[in-house]
């Protein structure tokens, strides 16, 4: 099983380094959307800014989850373990099949005791001779014990010479409360294999996300490329930060979905349009599950005039605070309220009600 780990831990450590951005891939050539459509795109740009924003944050916490699979698959103790920068985690029904594949029920909690669950993790892992897998079924529950959805993925790890590993995963996110709309998404990346304490130089990373939102009659989707900085190691990152000029912001179908492309890329499939593209930066404190102050993150959409910005605002709570806002008067178009799994609301400029926002997935 040992084989596994140089590529997998290289996945998931590359994705907590991205706990405050999102991941997506180069850029994918689509129809731009029909003149006629503008009164959508009104309506619908503050949401695929909220939307692709953030993605940063579910993209890291998929590929953070994996990386503790990792971690458990080659940890030889028992009980709990803390987490770095807070939480905690064991392992339940650990099943070591043959020398090259395990599968396992990883536990993530918000305390550093065991005892507040945040996910459950059922896991395959396997390795082989050039690309090892992680296949997944993870429950995610909130800060009050109730159930948020379900995220189901698959992801790989293929050698590609030149000390590189290409890192590729997608998946589908079903909410807890019936009725919902099934969220697609992916992360994919192109990282130095060795997980020494030498320095890492940049290495590009993209992210996806596809969402039907019934209020429109359309799924919005989002493919963003970015360039993810450690200021030291992958033992010793220190600080992240990543940037990225160019993300992808689409409109399509119901089936609107997440696929792979060629050469370690991720697509938009079913049918998008694209309808403009954003510029995303941000940072973020510490290299952990719930990122310390200062973490944060912003995507701009000049053309639009919009930007998507959120922060930590306590490392008591992790909490979360963000906004949309118009570039040319600051007037806020939304405001973003979450707590450290990502579940809260967005409150939209004009209206009375507040949206719901679960697991950093827009309900509506």
């Amino acid at each position: 099983m040992h084989r596994a780990a140089p590529r997998l831990c290289a996945l998931v450590l590359t994705s907590t380094a991205l706990v405050s951005l999102p991941v997506p891939a180069g850029p994918q050539s689509l129809p731009a959307v029909a003149m006629n459509e503008a009164a959508l795109l009104t309506a619908a740009t503050t949401r695929l800014m909220a939307q692709q924003g953030l993605a940063v944050a579910l993209a890291a916490n998929v590929l953070q989850d994996q990386l503790q699979v990792i971690q458990a698959v080659a940890s030889t103790g028992a009980g709990c373990s803390r987490l770095e920068g807070g939480g905690s985690w064991d392992v339940a029904g650990e099943d070591r099949t043959s020398d090259t594949s395990a599968t396992l029920t990883l536990r993530i909690y918000y305390d550093d005791a065991c005892k507040s669950l945040y996910m459950s993790s059922r896991a395959n892992v396997a390795a082989g001779t050039s690309v090892d897998t992680v296949k997944a079924v993870t429950v995610y529950r909130g800060l009050d014990g109730h159930d948020l959805g379900t995220l189901t993925t698959s992801a790989s790890a293929t050698s590609a010479g030149a000390g590189t590993a290409d890192l590729l995963g997608t998946g589908t996110f079903v909410f807890a409360r019936k009725g919902l709309p099934v969220t697609h998404l992916g992360p994919a990346c192109a990282v130095p294999s060795s997980l020494g304490n030498a320095a890492v130089a940049p290495f590009p990373c993209s992210g996806a996300i596809a969402q039907y939102f019934p209020a429109f009659g359309e799924s919005l989707g989002s493919v963003s490329p970015l360039t993810v900085s450690l200021s030291g190691s992958f033992t010793n990152p220190g600080k992240v930060s990543f940037s990225g000029a160019s993300s992808l912001m689409a409109v399509g179908p119901k089936d609107l979905s997440v696929g792979a492309g060629p050469r370690n890329t991720l697509v938009l499939t079913g049918g998008a349009r694209r309808v403009g593209s954003e510029a995303t930066s941000g940072h973020a404190g510490g290299f952990a599950l719930f990122p310390p102050a200062p973490t944060g993150w912003t995507a701009t959409n000049k053309a639009a005039g919009q930007q998507f910005e959120i922060a930590v605002t306590s490392n008591a709570t992790r909490r979360l605070q963000g906004s949309v806002v118009a570039l040319a008067t600051g007037q806020q178009l939304a405001v973003i309220s979450l707590d450290r799994s990502g579940t809260g609301t967005m409150r939209y400029g004009g209206s009375t009600s507040a949206t719901a926002v679960t697991g950093w997935v827009l309900e509506g």
